[in-house]
Order: structure tokens, then C-alpha cells, then sequence
């Protein structure tokens, strides 16, 4: 049985090593996708050098003004970053930082669209807390930042910036109402999160400086094994989530995270441990306004057309889309 099981495990990472260099239609249609995004990264990358040597210095706050910054530093042992790391941490950002935030936000459509009640719920709290006016801008939130705080008011200043450096929007909300959008809204997206997380699965690789074998529970495993861990199979446990753990029920987060389940690793959506996920509170924050604005903007229901299908491909997405019927408020 267990030579049975390797041989299929061993037999299918074959097949995946031979079909990834295959010159199949969706292989070609990744290369040419890979060139010419390397391609227009590497000329917003020296566009961005020549600015910087022709105003004397100046790189900029964005993301990629930091980079470049550290490029020239170099680390302890004279390293530099060369245009190709530029690169690939400006693809690691913008699709880490994007196709997530955006997987959360499609499964909230779709979870409030089926939820009324829920859906009303929160459009009820943001309204109260933000009132009716158009003091955020839907253009202004591809990015958040915490930036000021004033002497009289303490207010969240949003400076949402495409990581390039493109385009850039400034709104400002106090902090008062933003700490209270962590109610009804963080419930419903943690609850989202809990269901359909971004990133369903977690690799992990035992590297403990020892020769010497692992205990993980039961099992005992050897150095630089390689493992995964299923958050989407965790956090429908009903052994930790109870009965209803199928169920889209925001309420079970109204006493916060660590309250909400009877393990205190039952909700990993981010990860656990010195590889959490260093972004996740920012995320939380960007999802949260963006929440606001189509909920203060907007009533949605889910279209007739609508398929229900989860797909994972790295990242979970609706494999259909999202097919929601929107009517301005």
C-alpha cells in the first residue's frame, strides 16, 4: 500500500516537471506573459534610475523608490540587488499584494450577496460611522497607508500609490471611524477569510539546524522534509468550528479572533509562526475600505447566472468569476 501511494506521488511530480517545459497553448501563453511583464518592469525600473540620477537623488516613498534606494546600499558583505531582484520584488509585491486582497473581496461579494441580512448589516454600520458624503474615493484605494497624525484629530491619511509609483490618491479618514469598521466589516471578512481563504494551502520545509528526526504530533519526520498545511481543510473543522462550520456565520468573530474557534490555531489564513504573513494587517485595512465604499455605494445580489466553483490555483478564486447584480444606492 505505502509503495503503491509513493509510486503515484513520484509518478505525478513527474508528469508536472514534464508538462511545465511541454510547448503546450497555456505554456507558450505563460512564457509570453512572463516576457512582457519582465519587459515593462524593466523599463519602469530604468525609467525610474534616470529620474533619480537627473533630480539628484531623490527615490521616492513608493515601493520601488525603496527598493532602488537598498539597491545602491548594498548589505554588510557588499551584495547589491541587481535589475533582475528589482524585478522579481516588484512581482512578488504587486501579485502577492493584488490577487489576495482581490480573492478576499470577490468571496465577500459573493458570501454578502447570498447574506442579506449581513449585507445590511454592515452597509447599516457604515453609514453610521462614515455617513452618507463621498469622503472616500473609489479611485483612491489600490493602496493604504498610515502617514500623520494631527495634535487636535489622529486621522488614518491613505495615500494609495500603484507600487510603481503611476498614479497616486489621498484621502483621510478619521482614525475614530476606521477602528470602528473592524466591527460588522472585520467580522464579515474574517468570516470570508475562514471560508475561502486566499492562499488555501501553506508549504512549509522542517529546517531545525539538528540531524535529528522531527516529532510533529504522531509522526516523526526527518530533516528538510517538505509538507503542507491545509487552512481550507482547518477552518472547516468541525471539531474546531463546531457544526455550523460550512456555514457563513460572521458572528462566531464578535468576541475577536482568538475567541472564535476552541483551537488557537484554527484560523490561519495568513499563516502562523516567523512566516506569517508580513502584510496582513495592511491587507485588512485595504479590504476594509474597500468594503466601505462599495457598501456605502452600492446594494448587490448574486446574478442567476452565478456557478458556484472554487478554484485553486495558488490563490482561490471563483472559477466562473463573480456574477452579481449591483444597483447604486
Amino acid at each position: 500500500m505505502i509503495y503503491v501511494c509513493l509510486y503515484h506521488v513520484l509518478l505525478r511530480a513527474c508528469c508536472d516537471v514534464i508538462l511545465r517545459y511541454l510547448p503546450t497553448k497555456s505554456n507558450r501563453k505563460c512564457v509570453n506573459l512572463e516576457t512582457k511583464i519582465n519587459l515593462k518592469l524593466h523599463e519602469i525600473v530604468e525609467s525610474r534610475r534616470k529620474r533619480i540620477q537627473s533630480e539628484g537623488g531623490v527615490y521616492g516613498s513608493d515601493l520601488l523608490g525603496l527598493i532602488l534606494e537598498e539597491e545602491t546600499k548594498g548589505n554588510t558583505k557588499g551584495a547589491k540587488l541587481t535589475t533582475q531582484h528589482v524585478i522579481d520584488e516588484c512581482k512578488t509585491f504587486f501579485f502577492a499584494g493584488h490577487e489576495t486582497t482581490a480573492g478576499l473581496l470577490a468571496w465577500t461579494m459573493v458570501l454578502l450577496s447570498l447574506n442579506q441580512e449581513w449585507q445590511d448589516k454592515a452597509r447599516k454600520e457604515v453609514l453610521e460611522i462614515c455617513g452618507k458624503g463621498e469622503d472616500l474615493e473609489p479611485n483612491s484605494l489600490s493602496r493604504l497607508k498610515i502617514v500623520k497624525h494631527s495634535p487636535i484629530h489622529t486621522f488614518y491619511k491613505f495615500s494609495f500609490k500603484f507600487f510603481l509609483g503611476l498614479r497616486k490618491f489621498v484621502c483621510i479618514v478619521p482614525k475614530q471611524e476606521m477602528t470602528k469598521l473592524t466591527l460588522q466589516v472585520g467580522m464579515v471578512l474574517n468570516e470570508t477569510l475562514r471560508l475561502y481563504p486566499p492562499v488555501p494551502e501553506h508549504g512549509r520545509r522542517i529546517m531545525i539546524p539538528t540531524e535529528k528526526d522531527f516529532k510533529l504530533g504522531s509522526r516523526t519526520l526527518p530533516p528538510n522534509t517538505a509538507f503542507v498545511i491545509e487552512c481550507l481543510y482547518i477552518h472547516r473543522r468541525k471539531d474546531i468550528w463546531g457544526d455550523d462550520a460550512d456555514e457563513f456565520k460572521p458572528e462566531r468573530f464578535s468576541n475577536g479572533v482568538v475567541n472564535a474557534c476552541k483551537h488557537p490555531y484554527g484560523f490561519i489564513p495568513f499563516g502562523i509562526g516567523p512566516r506569517i504573513c508580513i502584510g496582513q494587517h495592511y491587507a485588512m485595512m485595504e479590504a476594509k475600505v474597500i468594503l466601505a465604499l462599495i457598501l456605502k455605494n452600492f446594494r448587490f445580489h448574486i446574478s442567476p447566472n452565478y456557478k458556484h466553483a472554487p478554484l485553486n490555483t495558488i490563490t482561490l478564486r471563483p472559477k466562473h468569476g463573480v456574477q452579481v447584480i449591483i444597483e447604486p444606492i
